[in-house]
């Protein structure tokens, strides 16, 4: 193999990426021959470890007094990760770990990844069990001190070395690496080293023609990622895109809503063929309201709208539409009974949270209900305020972006140096952003984003 192994191993505050904290993590670097490179470090997570993760691994609070926070040692994890493959026993369980703490500081971690639970499936059929508990006894493998990172990454190690003995492992290995493109399903022109080149980052990619026309126009929060899930799959589509693309750009933007503006703005402007499903400004899907039988007003989302309904807002999609609509029950504190997107016997689930009034159970009339939906409707038809600025994260760390919103319209946005630029009125804003054309979609994009507390708003005078 080309690449260096990165063998990885991590202790966790529990099973949840989403939820948990990595407490330990060790690295060691194998060139396939000889170990080159090795880190191990405690990390503090921020949080009590729970007592039977102590008593699984033997770490406890006080040993983490004075451990560096992830944030800490991100940079040494690229920079010894680099070019390597990502290697783990269970490498879903680590990897979604090391990407969503990552994820937690704004940037992207992407690595192409090997599981030694699979490897020995492949190469040792018939075990009873392939837990690397299981494989230490099985195959006599010494470990010091099981369930601590660097033990634990020492015994993976050893496994590796074992399958890289059987004949043709090589081979096994390039088999098992199935989300890397194989070469025969890239198009003419489009070579491997192309697709393993582009960022796992977010932002806009362009599919090109030999002729340099834009066929079609994507996004992605990981553009190598995205750009991979093309072609792993035939399909009309695909097949399509096969046939016509020579060349791939991309533009990093850091800000998933830039990418969303950006997107659609370079559809408008350059027509992609490919690209049917936004050739046009229709939002299909509404959410529209009206009162149910015993007064309250509920919610539907349909394609088609009954004369007797009244919309709140349209959508490309019904997911869409449905997020929304969750958010707005939520934010609004409404009853998911009589809204009419759950369907409880007695009172609804969130009733016993305390995030519900009690229209579900009579608790709360329906004029006082009602009234409460449409004030949340006067704030929610378009924006809160008429002029604001959004601030997300920017392509690199001293970066950030700015999206205008002015007289309700979206106006364009900016990347700008964090440490050199306030904005204190909306001129200050005006003299860096690359201004935008008005379109409803923009700002329904906008709107989307609103919910994300990572975006920071700013508010200008009317």
């Amino acid at each position: 193999m080309k690449n260096n192994f990165a063998i990885v191993d991590i202790e966790t505050t529990g099973g949840s990426a989403k939820r948990e904290k990595i407490i330990e993590v060790a690295i060691v670097i194998f060139d396939g021959k000889k170990i080159i490179d090795s880190f191990e470090s405690l990390v503090h997570p921020e949080r009590s470890i729970p007592s039977y993760i102590t008593r699984i691994t033997g770490i406890t609070d006080d040993m983490l007094i004075g451990a560096p926070k992830f944030y800490e040692i991100a940079k040494k994890i690229v920079e010894i990760t680099e070019n390597c493959i990502f290697v783990a026993h269970n490498v879903r369980f680590d990897y979604s770990f090391i990407q969503e703490e990552f994820n937690r500081l704004g940037f992207t971690y992407s690595r192409k990844q090997l599981c030694t639970i699979k490897l020995f499936r492949r190469f040792f059929p018939g075990l009873k069990s392939y837990s690397l508990g299981n494989l230490i006894k099985e195959f006599n493998i010494n470990v010091d001190s099981r369930h601590r990172a660097m033990a634990d990454v020492v015994a993976t190690l050893d496994i590796l070395k074992l399958g890289l003995k059987i004949p043709d492992s090589e081979q096994t290995l390039s088999n098992i690496f199935g989300i890397s493109i194989k070469e025969t399903k890239l198009p003419p022109g489009i070579n491997r080293e192309t697709i393993e080149n582009l960022p796992g980052e977010t932002g806009v990619y362009y599919f090109l023609d030999m002729f340099n026309n834009y066929i079609y126009i994507g996004k992605s929060k990981n553009i190598k990622k995205r750009v991979k899930q093309h072609f792993q799959k035939i399909t009309p589509k695909s097949t399509k895109l096969y046939n016509t693309v020579r060349k791939i750009e991309f533009e990093i933007t850091g800000s998933e809503l830039i990418a969303y503006l950006k997107e659609a703005e370079d559809i408008k402007k350059y027509k992609p063929p490919a690209n049917k499903s936004l050739k046009n400004d229709e939002f299909p899907y509404s959410i529209t309201y009206s009162k149910n039988n015993k007064g309250y007003i509920n919610f539907k989302i349909a394609k088609s709208i009954n004369n007797n309904s009244a919309v709140l807002s349209n959508y490309k999609s019904r997911k869409a539409a449905k997020s929304y609509l969750s958010t707005f029950i939520k934010m609004n504190d409404l009853c998911e009974n009589v809204s009419g997107t759950k369907n409880y016997d007695g009172a609804c689930f969130e009733y016993g949270l305390g995030n519900c009034n009690g229209a579900c159970i009579g608790h709360e009339s329906p004029e006082e209900y009602n009234q409460r939906i449409i004030d949340a409707i006067k704030e929610s038809v378009l924006f809160n305020h008429k002029s604001f600025a959004l601030i997300d994260r920017g392509r690199l760390s001293q970066e950030s972006s700015v999206v205008l919103v002015e007289n309700n319209n979206y106006a364009g946005y900016a990347f700008f140096d964090n440490t050199a630029i306030e904005f204190k009125s909306i001129s200050d804003v005006k003299r860096v952003i690359e201004k935008g054309s008005y379109d409803k979609q923009f700002n329904a994009i906008i709107k989307r984003s609103l919910s994300d507390e990572s975006i920071r708003i700013i508010v200008f005078p009317n």
